[in-house]
């Protein structure tokens, strides 16, 4: 796996937090912000897959009836969904 070398500019203040975080995780800043970078592709990734899905629709869908359930009851259920 080749990689790439990239700079980004962080405030003072991101900085020192990430600084800090890195020592207590005992990683450098840089495999620390490569890692949170990973994460967040493979969780955008994931999340975007669920728009390739089929939309969920009603429009096959056949109510069942229940055991000894009364004919109005079934109406009402009915009436939740249509």
């Amino acid at each position: 796996m080749s990689s790439q070398s990239v700079m980004i500019i962080l405030s003072s203040e991101t900085y020192a937090a990430v600084k800090r975080a890195s020592d207590l995780e005992g990683v450098t800043v840089a495999t620390l912000i490569e890692d949170l970078v990973k994460q967040h592709v493979e969780y955008v990734e994931e999340h975007t897959s669920f728009a390739q899905l089929p939309r969920f629709s009603l429009d096959e869908y056949e109510l069942q009836r229940d055991p000894g359930e009364t004919e109005e009851g079934y109406q009402a259920r009915l009436h939740l969904f249509f």
